[in-house]
């Protein structure tokens, strides 16, 4: 231990350094103690200043397995961060995949909601012409109907119209013409002996003459 108000290293940083000098690396130390490489280098170098110093300082023989409970309590600090036990390549492997299907999920959600949005538009623009389109379908529809009634109605009335017989229409008989002979007519003399009233009443027995 140091003399005086010299600083003193916590049990957790003696940990550190015995087991720096044990080879281990600072990653290693931080892994097995359960702290940060952060707190590693901190302790390492205070270690190193107090060494410059010329401060003796009684590292202990206390196993390091014995001080996780007190490095949990003591040594823990808002700005620790703790890294990955990755130890051996699978696990590697392991985190390099994990890490890039996080990034492929955040790129593949941002595109399917920029996709979904622009879908959206069409979508909304294409529904409108559907609806438009079928508005027009059902007036054409109706008007086919109407149409097709109206011929309906019509080919009743001239289904009846045509089994319908018009009464026959007979003329009036003509008046009769009475046949008076020439001989039993009195004729004046004076016509009688004209020479054309026997022409005429000749023409009138032969009309081809």
């Amino acid at each position: 231990m140091g003399s005086g108000g010299a600083p003193r290293l916590t049990e957790t940083e003696k940990a550190i350094v015995r087991l720096h000098q044990q080879g281990l690396k600072p990653k290693e130390i931080a892994e097995k103690l359960g702290c940060s490489v952060k707190t590693v280098y901190k302790a390492l170098s205070k270690y190193r200043k107090l060494v410059s110093m010329g401060i003796s300082i009684d590292l202990g023989t206390q196993q390091v397995v014995s001080q996780q409970q007190q490095i949990q309590t003591t040594v823990q600090t808002p700005l620790q961060v703790q890294i990955p036990r990755i130890a051996t390549q699978d696990q590697v492997l392991t985190a390099v995949r994990e890490v890039m299907e996080g990034m492929i999920r955040v790129y593949t959600t941002s595109l399917t909601n920029l996709l979904s949005s622009l879908l959206r538009d069409y979508e909304r623009t294409l529904i409108d012409a559907i609806n438009e389109l079928r508005r027009s379908v059902d007036r054409l529809c109706s008007e086919i109907t109407s149409l097709h009634s109206t011929i309906q109605s019509l080919s009743s009335i001239l289904s009846t119209v045509s089994s319908l017989k018009a009464p026959a229409v007979t003329s009036p008989p003509a008046p009769a013409v009475a046949q008076i002979p020439v001989k039993e007519v009195e004729i004046p003399e004076f016509v009688r002996d004209n020479p054309w009233v026997e022409i005429l009443r000749t023409r009138a027995k032969y009309p081809q003459v």
